[in-house]
């Protein structure tokens, strides 16, 4: 995925808040996720609005101690999962 690419919650998904961690289901691979700490804080944000992945890694940067480079790395790698099972997708 493109640094540069917008990505966003698909239409279709269930999603539940349980306080510090939210559960998601695709309803159409019908696989479910748990999501805690730096991967909750990123579902939210693209809960609330399409977010360029670069934007992402700048948010986890400034709010966590961790490197750029393992951000990115973290992110892509859970972006990418989130894509593959039908959570979010990149917007043109």
């Amino acid at each position: 995925m493109d640094l540069s690419a917008v990505v966003r919650p698909t239409p279709g998904h269930l999603a539940s808040d349980l306080g510090d961690e939210v559960v998601l289901m695709s309803m159409k691979s019908g696989s479910y996720f748990g999501l805690r700490d730096v991967g909750l804080v990123v579902w939210k944000r693209l809960s609330k609005e399409p977010c360029r992945v670069e934007s992402l890694i700048d948010g986890i940067v400034s709010e966590y101690a961790v490197s750029r480079d393992r951000a990115e790395t973290d992110l892509l790698r859970l972006l990418s999962k989130l894509q593959e099972n039908d959570l979010i997708e990149v917007i043109p």
